[in-house]
């Protein structure tokens, strides 16, 4: 299977970068619905990919590190980096705590889930 960029893994469940665990879930369940294995057997292995890349915090981690579309909804966590064009020049402690942050969001999202 041919590697997708950052835009089109969003793009095939139809989400935003800022999607929720409740979010991506729903969009993968409406798009492998969509999408069988049976009837669309490449179109239902990008989305598994992509649902699976983004459900993961830490594969969406290793991803999106240092990438713009995954810094633009945590800018409000950290207003006192600044930064140029726009951009917060965020260090070790703050991909650190935003690492934190992201580890509490998926805990909590597993908790009620069960």
């Amino acid at each position: 299977m041919e590697s997708m960029t950052d835009e089109e893994l969003f793009a095939v469940l139809g989400v935003g970068p800022g999607a929720d665990a409740e979010a991506l879930r729903a969009a993968y369940l409406a798009k492998i619905r969509q999408h069988p294995p049976e009837r669309d057997p490449e179109m239902f292995g990008r989305v598994r990919d992509a649902y699976r890349t983004l459900s993961d915090p830490k594969r969406k981690m290793a991803r999106f590190f240092n990438k713009d579309v995954l810094v633009r909804p945590f800018r409000d966590l950290f207003p006192e980096s600044g930064g140029s064009a726009g951009r917060p020049p965020l260090g070790t402690g703050a991909w650190l705590e935003l690492l934190r942050h992201i580890e509490r969001q998926s805990r909590h999202d597993r908790k009620g889930a069960s």
